[in-house]
């Protein structure tokens, strides 16, 4: 790579101008390019930050440096405002583009087929018109902000060392040559991480969560390595795909006694099979959890490291067998894999002598420091004296009880902070999760992240005081160690993958067909959808611990928006709504207004929870149980006027069920002599003829006149127009 010298020379500044575009459909794009335009300032750059609805091809062709950031929007399509420039770029007449320099950040959504396909595409077009990539572009999702503060961290020196070389007056030399010293192992890794395809897949197997928590913790890791991450599943993974793979990480976990999870049986036989791919292109690692009590430990891994090995895969890093605590050998081994597949090339070539200068580009000190704390500095807090009771189960000796510990910690510290602290101070055989989804607790009564929630905040919503413990809903494995099998077990049979629908569709500019959505309707799938951790969801629900048939809050969600989701096929859709409505769907959820207890999101989920029921309720006509009392209570108060005791008895029961009930319920009880003041029943014979206000004992009865019974009238109006 030529040396550029970017120093000041004569007294005068390089002018280095540099052309910021923006592509939004919500306002994200232009404010990261607002950003970006002030951190290029300190690279001596010059920039221009330009809406794409207001530049032209000729002023992209003439500009010597360009960096991009563009949403996606819809299925895959450009925004508004980059549409007449990517129609005028796409043209035949398109001016070539060799003396400009660019990179791009692309946003997106995951939850979308075609993710990030905007930047993608400016990303193809301006390589393909001779332009010069000089870092690798950035493929970001809704959680954006470390991903674009790892593309800018290495996008903005990258962009500001091209230009013309210029000639040093000698006084400069010895400065020049000092400066290039400093500056060729960062030019290594520049000219590496520009270099076409960091593609890195991550493939993970999971029973209980963790292998998904962990595929995930990697991402959040890769892109700090110039790496584009993506987390794949194994259940309905496709082989084949990983034949044109460079760069592949597994985690997998072991269930039972050295089976695969549940999950990854299928692409293990596929792997077995005389059809599987070979993975000659393919630099490799894997990580294996399991649980040293058992006899095959991390057999599942062991199995996924040698069938790799055997389709032609180059392992790169020894692999990682993590015990139950596998927060500490997962660290150890996950810089020296992400830095190891980073040092692959585009042409899926092993450079080893790059991998310590990696490392030392995301932890320069060589000391042990978390990849995703080097841009986001701690806001330190004073230390605050708490009691801390934590919950402890031995499963050896099936003994359980508490602990209390009398310790001072800093005001930031997380929850999981605390426990960290306790186990490395106080007592190491404390168990729990790590980071992640999967880091859920109970802290005086509120479902929490261990990971998200500082101490300081729960000190001052309940003073000093603090009480954790396992996740209801769940069977303790250890301390605060739970196991999600009846979730995933529930998970499994509510068949939670994708059964599209057979949709018209269009063409986009790039030439791809891809089907259609109101945005509005997108957003709103999205909201359903915005679920952080759905193992903590499950356990928000009082009725789980007493009701094992019941699939739980989080699947009910992730079903109730499956049915709202249009690029479902109709049977498929008939399926999710058919598991609502029967045994241990929406129905067994004994009261979902006890979510509420769980701050806003508990809310949301609470209100969600009410819409689906309705639906369900309108779906069958009102001719389930649930629907014949709405239905009855609906007419009463329209009828009467009156929320009244007597009525709303009589009428919530119906005809057929006034009947019915002379020999049970509230007459029957009345006739046997059960009252709610423990009085006779009957003083004479008038209560058997008159309503039961001369019954015992018994409190004067509701009879409220409803302000407006039509408002009440309008909610069942709402679920059927019958009303």
């Amino acid at each position: 790579m030529a040396y550029i010298v970017q120093s000041r020379l004569g007294g005068d500044f390089v002018s280095k101008p540099v052309l910021i575009l923006f592509g939004t459909q919500s306002g994200n794009s232009e404010d990261l390019a607002t950003q970006l335009a002030k951190s290029a300032t300190s690279h001596d750059l010059i920039p221009t930050v330009q809406d794409m609805d207001a530049t032209t091809v000729e002023q992209m062709a003439a500009s010597e440096r360009i960096l991009i950031i563009c949403s996606t929007w819809g299925e895959g399509e450009m925004p508004d405002s980059a549409e007449a420039l990517w129609d005028s770029i796409s043209a035949d007449g398109a001016p070539k583009m060799e003396n400009t320099f660019f990179s791009v950040c692309a946003l997106g959504d995951t939850s979308y087929e075609f993710f990030c396909q905007s930047g993608k595409d400016w990303d193809l077009k301006l390589e393909e018109l001779g332009a010069k990539r000089v870092f690798a572009r950035q493929d970001c999702d809704v959680d954006f902000d470390d991903s674009y503060a790892a593309w800018a961290k290495g996008a903005l020196p990258a962009i500001s060392s091209v230009g013309e070389s210029v000639d040093v007056s000698e006084e400069s030399t010895q400065e020049v040559s000092e400066s290039k010293a400093e500056e060729s192992t960062s030019g290594e890794l520049d000219e590496i991480m520009a270099d076409g395809d960091r593609k890195l897949v991550i493939l993970f197997g999971s029973q209980s969560g963790n292998s998904e928590d962990l595929a995930f913790r990697i991402k959040s890791k890769a892109s700090k390595f110039g790496l584009n991450p993506e987390v794949f599943d194994m259940e309905g993974f496709d082989l084949n795909t990983l034949s044109d793979t460079s760069r592949l990480l597994i985690i997998c976990s072991t269930w039972g006694e050295g089976d695969m999870p549940d999950s990854a049986e299928s692409l293990w036989e596929m792997a077995n099979s005389d059809k599987r791919p070979k993975l000659t292109k393919t630099n490799f690692s894997v990580c294996a959890l399991g649980d040293t009590s058992y006899e095959f430990f991390c057999e599942s891994g062991k199995d996924w490291d040698r069938i790799i090995e055997e389709m032609g895969g180059n392992r790169i890093l020894d692999r990682a067998d993590c015990d139950v605590d596998f927060d500490p050998t997962f660290e150890t081994w996950v810089i020296p894999a992400l830095a190891g597949l980073a040092s692959v090339n585009s042409s899926g070539v092993f450079n080893p002598e790059l991998v310590p200068l990696f490392i030392n580009l995301v932890d320069g000190d060589g000391k042990k420091t978390s990849v995703e704390d080097l841009d986001n500095p701690t806001i330190s807090r004073q230390p605050i004296q708490i009691t801390l009771k934590v919950f402890r189960y031995n499963p050896m000796i099936i003994e359980k009880g508490w602990d209390t510990f009398e310790c001072k910690m800093p005001g930031h510290f997380s929850i999981l902070d605390a426990l960290k602290s306790i186990k490395s101070e106080f007592d190491p055989t404390l168990s729990f999760r790590g980071e992640g989804p999967l880091s859920g607790v109970i802290v005086n009564g509120a479902v929490v992240r261990a990971d998200r929630t500082r101490l300081l905040d729960m000190v001052t919503l309940c003073g000093d005081e603090l009480k954790v413990e396992p996740l209801p809903g769940y069977e303790v494995v250890k301390d605060l160690v739970i196991s999600t099998k009846n979730y995933d077990t529930h998970r499994i049979k509510s068949k939670p993958w994708m059964i599209p629908a057979t949709r018209s569709g269009v063409n986009t500019v790039s030439g791809t067909t891809i089907g259609m959505m109101d945005s509005s309707k997108a957003e709103e799938l999205h909201v359903m959808g915005d679920i952080d951790s759905p193992q903590l969801l499950h356990s928000f629900s009082d009725t789980l611990p007493y009701d094992p048939e019941y699939m739980g809050p989080a699947l009910v969600m992730h079903t109730w928006k499956r049915v709202n989701d249009e690029r479902y096929s109709e049977k498929a859709r008939q399926s999710s709504i058919d598991l609502l409505q029967n045994d241990g769907g929406a129905w067994n959820e004994s009261d979902s207004s006890s979510f509420g207890r769980q701050g806003d999101f508990g809310k949301k989920i609470s209100d969600s929870f009410n819409e689906c029921r309705s639906e369900l309720i309108r779906r069958k006509g009102f001719t389930g149980k649930h629907g014949r009392l709405v239905k009855w209570y609906g007419m009463s108060v329209k009828w009467s006027g009156k929320v009244n005791e007597t009525t709303l008895y009589r009428q919530v029961l119906g005809p057929l069920g006034l009947v019915s009930n002379i020999f049970s319920g509230v007459s029957m009880r009345m006739i046997l002599g059960f009252t709610r003041t423990g009085a006779k029943p009957f003083r004479s014979i008038f209560p058997l003829l008159a309503p039961p206000a001369g019954i015992g004992k018994i409190p004067p009865m509701i009879n409220s006149k409803v302000g407006s019974h039509h408002e009440v009238a309008n909610l069942f109006n709402k679920l059927d127009k019958r009303f």
